[in-house]
């Protein structure tokens, strides 16, 4: 299952989507595989999160940035966007 999200909340503050541990009331557990969001797509699997493709003009340290989890950003360069 896939989940699409806008990566951070849009009322003008840093509210992080995507974390370790919920917050909010579950309604399913570990069912999303694939997270797309504005800032890159993101593999869900056991050992956590694995990035797999990055938006347009976004580099790995925003999007580990606005991300409040650890991202596996193997084969991606730091500073450089795909």
């Amino acid at each position: 299952i896939g989940a699409t999200t806008a990566k951070i909340a849009g009322h003008g503050g840093v509210d992080l989507k995507i974390l370790s541990e919920c917050n909010l009331p579950l309604t399913g557990v570990a069912v999303v595989d694939l997270i797309i969001t504005d800032l890159g797509v993101l593999e869900v699997g056991d050992n956590g999160l694995t990035l797999r493709e990055l938006a347009p003009g976004i580099t790995v340290e925003t999007l580990k940035a606005n991300t409040g989890c650890p991202i596996d950003t193997t084969g991606f360069e730091s500073g450089a966007s795909r």
